[in-house]
């Protein structure tokens, strides 16, 4: 058997591994097939890829236009697809977030904040579009994962504790909700009223008494209090005059708990 060697990888071989050229002595050339085959990939990879970035818009709409004419049949192919290498494709994406945790977590978070409100629409157009598929899920991973959720509010409701603002939030929250009879219509409570967290927190500290904190916000400690009880005012909607009024900060004090239940349905202030 001829052998001859590769003039790129230097490694002897049989004439058969080699194309033929009847302009070589030998009738073939003198890089391998092996080789040859790895030029050739490495050449059209390039090629590809300065033809992709030449025509990367036109490329684009051909793609987009080649979907949207054969949507249903992308559909079935992508999901056989999807179903063969499903299992290698499931550890891949595992073993790639572990590997890039903080990378993707970071990413996701740019992403939310920069597109938040059209993820928030296509987040209520899902629901309304599948109301009773939605309320089936929540129940059935209510049921099915009881103990996770048990703890997540545990560790929700220690955290809460730990920072008063957090529970000032969600204390102004529920009390405009239960004052309002559940009208609150999913709005934040400061889209209602005429002041933001901040506004409050900063209006509440210039009337701290002694021995008032923020640590001590809460049960045993100190309430915010209305001035004029919410059950002097009539109101319905967040639109009420009574309702502003009710809200304002001007009605809103800092008071001692005891003080706070001692006064009921009466008028006080400091």
């Amino acid at each position: 058997m001829i052998m001859k060697p590769c003039n790129k990888c230097g490694i002897f071989k049989s004439l058969a591994s080699f194309y033929r050229n009847k302009k070589n002595k030998d009738g073939h050339v003198n890089i391998c097939k092996d080789c040859k085959r790895e030029i050739y990939r490495e050449y059209q990879k390039q090629y590809n890829k300065t033809y992709c970035e030449k025509n990367l818009e036109t490329l684009r709409t051909k793609s987009k236009e080649k979907y949207h004419n054969n949507k249903e049949k992308f559909k079935i192919i992508s999901k056989k697809s999807y179903q063969k290498r499903k299992d290698s494709h499931l550890k891949g994406c595992k073993i790639y977030y572990i590997e890039n945790k903080e990378k993707i977590l970071e990413h996701n978070a740019k992403y939310r904040n920069k597109n938040r409100p059209m993820i928030n629409a296509q987040k209520k157009e899902f629901y309304q579009n599948n109301k009773e598929k939605h309320r089936k899920w929540a129940k059935d991973y209510a049921i099915n994962n009881k103990d996770r959720l048990d703890e997540c509010r545990r560790i929700r409701e220690r955290e809460r504790r730990k920072d008063p603002f957090i529970k000032i939030n969600k204390n102004i929250s529920a009390q405009i909700r239960s004052a309002l009879k559940e009208k609150k219509n999913g709005r934040h409570w400061e889209s209602i009223v005429n002041f933001t967290l901040n506004d409050l927190i900063n209006h509440l500290e210039s009337q701290f008494r002694e021995g008032m904190a923020w640590e001590n916000y809460g049960k045993g400690g100190w309430h915010i209090d209305h001035k004029f009880p919410v059950s002097w005012w009539k109101f319905r909607t967040p639109e009420d005059e009574d309702f502003k009024r009710c809200w304002a900060l001007k009605n809103l004090q800092p008071l001692w708990e005891k003080e706070n239940l001692s006064k009921q349905n009466f008028y006080f202030h400091l």
